[in-house]
């Protein structure tokens, strides 16, 4: 049992993490977007995998829950 509280904590401690980055890389995309069209893009694509990433643990923890 403790174990698995353990796990989840970390868990849910990855998703925090990986929510900041998604926002920061999205805040980043916004505002180079003004700048450099193509530049925005890449990091608009980075944000979009770590989103799926965001959801498929999001997900995991509310089964394991």
């Amino acid at each position: 049992m403790e174990y698995a509280y353990k796990s989840y904590e970390i868990d849910f401690e990855k998703l925090q993490r990986l929510e900041k980055r998604y926002s920061s890389l999205m805040k980043k995309s916004f505002n180079a977007g003004l700048k450099n069209r193509a530049y925005s893009d890449e990091l608009n694509s980075k944000a979009l995998e770590l989103r799926k990433e965001i959801h498929i643990l999001r997900s995991e923890l509310l089964t394991d829950a």
